[in-house]
């Protein structure tokens, strides 16, 4: 099977999986007075496997666009993808860099069918901050806008 960087096709969700970097109030919780950024697009379009990743693993690297759709920044992600009989299992890390404010590392995994299909929406978990985003926390909700295009918010653990 072929994926894009979060799961072609249907997670073809990770990932971009984040456009709209700043209009709205923040909703993930932080420590020392981290802010999380508003939603933004992840767009991992231009660098997406050309090959079948089964049972292997594989990177992408995307930009990160504001509400207008400006590059505010850039994300790179590590995923395996182990094959199984009824939907392959995968699970990546990332990064998203926000330029000149700081990065957010984050996981999320989903099951991807022979087909290509998966969740229109993943929910993963954000790892930690730098900078401005420093002892952010909580949950990363990925929404496929298209394949290899990604909304992502960052919500409250609470949530």
């Amino acid at each position: 099977m072929q994926r894009s960087v979060l799961f072609k096709r249907g997670l073809a969700a990770f990932g971009a999986a984040l456009a709209f970097a700043a209009a709205t109030p923040s909703l993930a919780s932080a420590a020392a007075g981290a802010i999380a950024p508003q939603p933004v697009v992840l767009d991992f379009r231009q660098d997406m496997p050309t090959a079948p990743t089964a049972n292997s693993d594989f990177g992408e690297h995307g930009a990160v666009l504001d509400a207008i759709g400006q590059q505010v920044g850039g994300a790179v992600i590590n995923c395996d993808d182990v094959a199984g009989r009824i939907a392959d299992s995968i699970y990546c890390t990332g990064i998203i860099d926000f330029y000149q404010r700081g990065e957010i590392g984050f996981q999320v995994g989903t099951a991807v069918t022979p087909d290509g299909r998966s969740a229109p929406r993943i929910d993963g978990i954000i790892t930690g901050g730098t900078e401005e985003f420093e002892g952010l926390t909580g949950e990363l909700r990925l929404t496929t806008l298209a394949n290899g295009v990604y909304r992502a918010e960052f919500l409250s653990a609470a949530h």
